[in-house]
């Protein structure tokens, strides 16, 4: 993913002395863009494993995201998708009885 959008990768310092590769923009409007977000999603992968990334369980939604609990649970996108299922089961469970 990273060598269809950008042109090429540089070695620069992080804040914290230790030293990072960092996608280099293409050439064009979205190029920086795309650069910065492949170059986060792939730090992301390299520190918490492919493991943080999932897809939203409520329905309609289908958001990806990256988990950044401390247990790893993470059903949901965000609190809307989260208190929309919660108050979807909770008006199921009031219609049954």
């Amino acid at each position: 993913m990273l060598a269809e959008v950008s042109a090429g990768t540089a070695v620069e310092s992080a804040p914290d002395g230790t030293l990072r590769l960092t996608p280099l923009p293409r050439p064009g409007p979205i190029g920086p863009f795309a650069a910065l977000i492949a170059g986060a999603l792939a730090r992301a992968a390299a520190t918490g494993g492919t493991d943080r990334f999932g897809v939203c369980a409520a329905d309609p939604c289908r958001a990806p995201y990256l988990d950044r609990t401390r247990a790893g649970r993470q059903r949901y996108c965000c609190e809307l998708c989260n208190n929309r299922a919660a108050a979807a089961a909770y008006r199921s469970r009031f219609r049954r009885g």
